[in-house]
């Protein structure tokens, strides 16, 4: 069994070192592409981040909750999962008025926002639970098959969790867009030495497990504020092809990034002759090793796409968790 395990990882790590890249672009030519039905304005060639401002979560009178300051923990967890992609985050001492806004509309479950645009959507929500608890076991000897003996001291093994929910909230309008739970749970050892546990104790661990399970929501955090960004360009040599788009380092891509590419059709119902538009999944690509601040080129790897891409189509950068994340290691001991 620990031979399979540790077969499984090296070819999982060979795979990993296996980026995408494009060796020469010179090599390839240049190739014309027909415009999508709807082309984005030059505008939205050059958009400016989402602005958004994370306020502390509610921790729900949880005494552990207020005791490890967990309202404020999990804020920061969340601007640590947002910060360096495609988003600016607002300080949220600038915008004490809003974060009244949003408590009042969470109360009364409506209400508009009318004071100073700060902000473009606030992140809210709440610790629906937080727990600490420990057990001690006593000391005890073992005997081996030689007849060595082992002594193992008293330990006291500690747990923690934490779960509750994160709100996306739209401004002006204070709608809650998309809600995402989270949750974790963290333990530990350690001998006794005599020492008697308190709740006060148990602070750094419910500090852990809050912040683990803010980013396990990571992921769906990161795909809802993906910025749009659109094909710019295409180029082949022989039968590989890459598209160039308008993301790059500054959106929070990096080599080895999936992006999904999607087209807006135009269709008119036979019977009606209504006009209606509907979206359509092409594929994905990967972001290759040629890339800029603004731009970077997609390798194709789909020869089965939906519809050929065209000039104007639009991607979004689709996140996932790693192969490897939650493998644990204690399986090769």
């Amino acid at each position: 069994m620990r031979l399979l395990l540790l077969m499984t990882l090296t070819l999982c790590l060979s795979f990993a070192g296996c980026a995408p890249t494009i060796s020469n672009l010179g090599e390839y030519h240049a190739i014309q592409m027909s415009q999508a039905d709807f082309m984005p304005a030059p505008e939205q060639l050059k958009s400016a981040k989402t602005k958004i401002v994370v306020f502390p979560l509610s921790e729900s009178n949880i005494a552990i909750a207020q005791k490890s300051n967990l309202g404020t923990v999990t804020a920061g967890a969340v601007e640590n999962q947002l910060s360096g992609g495609a988003v600016e985050l607002v300080d949220r001492q600038s915008a004490e008025k809003l974060q009244q806004e949003v408590m009042l509309s969470e109360i009364n479950n409506h209400g508009t926002y009318n004071g100073p645009q700060v902000a473009d959507f606030a992140i809210s929500g709440n610790v629906d639970k937080a727990t600490f608890g420990y057990k001690y076991s006593e000391a005890y000897t073992t005997r081996d098959s030689k007849g060595n003996t082992s002594y193992h001291p008293a330990q006291f093994t500690y747990s923690a969790n934490v779960s509750g929910k994160i709100k996306i909230i739209q401004l002006p309008s204070l709608e809650v867009v998309k809600t995402i739970a989270f949750a974790d749970s963290v333990g530990m050892s350690e001998d006794a030495h005599g020492r008697v546990p308190t709740q006060d104790s148990g602070t750094p661990l419910v500090v852990k497990a809050a912040t683990d399970a803010i980013h396990s929501a990571r992921i769906d955090l990161k795909n809802y504020f993906a910025k749009k960004g659109y094909v710019l360009e295409k180029r082949t040599k022989k039968d590989d092809a890459i598209y160039k788009i308008n993301l790059g380092s500054e959106d929070g891509l990096m080599t080895g990034d999936i992006c999904q590419i999607y087209t807006i059709n135009r269709t008119v119902n036979a019977i009606t002759q209504e006009e209606s538009t509907e979206e359509l999944l092409l594929g994905e690509g990967t972001v290759s090793n040629q890339m800029g601040a603004n731009y970077s080129w997609l390798i194709i790897d789909d020869a089965d796409l939906q519809a050929p891409i065209r000039l104007g189509d639009y991607v979004k950068a689709k996140y996932s968790k790693g192969f490897l994340e939650g493998f644990s290691l204690d399986a090769l001991k």
